[in-house]
């Protein structure tokens, strides 16, 4: 996979439509909920813990996993087989689908609430100085008048 939950246009291409449409509804699902293209491999490193890093690794792998199983399948056939590895890879891939979805709101709001904090701290320093230059402007006005 390239990127957060995005796939290689050529991967795109080789994987079984059902399998496609079921990964692209399950990312639609997750981008209703947090903002794909706001956040980035970055961010992962930054508003994960190690513990929660190693666990996106490892569904995201497991997701990957399944894809794989439906790559190159014949589109055509409807047979036992086509079936039951388009089930296998939907039912092996829910679970990592619904963690991965839950560590990236905690990761879109964990950020939200550091951009809050920077715009607040931002915020309060400019009220210092502008605190600060009306006593200066007080300050002189004070001295010139004595």
């Amino acid at each position: 996979m390239a990127g957060i939950l995005s796939l290689k246009p050529e991967d795109e291409k080789s994987l079984h439509p059902e399998a496609l449409q079921w990964f692209n509804a399950w990312r639609a699902e997750i981008q209703f909920e947090v903002p794909l293209e706001e956040l980035s491999n970055d961010d992962l490193s930054t508003f994960l813990s190690d513990d929660e890093k190693c666990e996106f690794i490892r569904y995201k792998d497991e997701i990957t996993r399944a894809l794989v199983t439906c790559i190159n399948m014949d589109e055509a056939s409807h047979d036992l087989v086509t079936s039951l590895s388009l089930t296998k890879f939907q039912v092996n891939s829910l679970l990592p689908m619904r963690r991965i979805r839950s560590l990236l709101k905690d990761v879109h709001r964990r950020k939200v609430a550091k951009a809050k904090q920077e715009q607040r701290e931002r915020d309060e320093e400019e009220r210092q100085q502008v605190a600060k230059a009306r006593e200066e402007k007080m300050r002189r006005e004070e001295e010139a008048e004595a």
